[in-house]
């Protein structure tokens, strides 16, 4: 599958890297799984990203017969690429120096919010461990009820 995926993608100016992530690359797939697909666009054809990901979505769907998810890494956001390039495997790379600088950007960016997000995650545990959260969800139904009826 890996050669069929990087064949279709060779050659095509407007690509600059292609990983293949999700349960394929998990070996958690099975017969119903999709395959998931990011895929870096060169800057110059942003404009066509999301027609080119249709098209590129229908026609590998016909050769692998497989639904094809396709995330565009150009406008994903830093913690999806933070999964895709710790977890993803890549395909193709035809334009390494571009890829690099796009890398490296979205590891600065994600590395900025990585300690915002942790401090979130963090409260939200101990809200739920303190049953602060139950506490405050039993409420917000209770009286979403009560408002219905009155």
């Amino acid at each position: 599958m890996e050669g069929k995926i990087q064949n279709y993608f060779k050659g095509k100016k407007e690509i600059a890297s292609v990983y293949l992530f999700g349960s394929f690359v998990s070996g958690k797939f099975t017969k119903a799984s999709d395959v998931d697909l990011a895929v870096l666009f060169e800057h110059a054809c942003m404009e066509s990203a999301e027609s080119l990901k249709e098209k590129y979505m229908s026609e590998l769907g016909r050769i692998l017969r497989k639904d094809i998810d396709i995330i565009v890494m150009n406008t994903a956001g830093e913690m999806l690429l933070n999964q895709i390039y710790k977890k993803g495997k890549p395909i193709l790379n035809q334009n390494r120096k571009f890829e690099k600088i796009f890398r490296i950007k979205s590891f600065m960016v994600y590395s900025d919010f990585e300690i915002y997000l942790k401090q979130i995650q963090n409260h939200f545990i101990k809200n739920i461990k303190s049953k602060k959260f139950l506490t405050l969800w039993l409420w917000i139904q209770f009286h979403r009820h009560f408002w219905k009826e009155t």
